[in-house]
C-alpha cells in the first residue's frame, strides 16, 4: 500500500513539475504530498528535503501572511525533531507561531494554536 501511495504521489510531482512548473503552489502541494509518504517510512532525510522544496516554493507563491506558510513551517519543525535537530525546528516553530499569531490576531490569548 505505501509503495503505490509513493508511486501515484512521486507520479503527480512528476506531473506537476511538467505542466505547472517548480513555481506553482500545486507543484508545493505534491511535493509535501511525497514528504508525508517518506516520514510515515521513517524516511526523514528524503521527507526534509521535500518539505523543504514545499516551503521554498511557498515562500515565493504565497503573501507573507497565508496560512499555508504556517503548515509548511509546522512539517519542518515536525521533520526537525525527528532528527534531533533542535535549534533549526524551534527557530522555524517561532516563524509558523508568529505566523498564526499574526493571521489570527495578536490580542486576545490564542496559545491553543501554539500545540498544533
Amino acid at each position: 500500500e505505501d509503495a503505490m501511495e509513493k508511486y501515484f504521489y512521486k507520479k503527480e510531482l512528476e506531473i506537476r513539475l511538467e505542466t505547472l512548473g517548480d513555481k506553482h503552489p500545486d507543484t508545493a502541494k505534491a511535493y509535501r504530498a511525497v514528504g508525508n509518504v517518506f516520514c510515515k517510512e521513517a524516511d526523514f532525510e528524503n521527507a526534509e528535503e521535500m518539505y523543504r522544496k514545499a516551503l521554498e516554493i511557498d515562500l515565493e507563491a504565497q503573501p507573507d501572511n497565508h496560512l499555508v506558510l504556517s503548515e509548511r513551517y509546522s512539517d519542518m519543525v515536525q521533520i526537525l525533531m525527528e532528527q534531533s535537530k533542535f535549534d533549526e525546528a524551534i527557530k522555524m516553530h517561532k516563524k509558523s507561531l508568529a505566523l498564526k499569531l499574526h493571521i489570527h490576531g495578536g490580542e486576545e490569548d490564542h496559545s491553543d494554536i501554539a500545540w498544533e
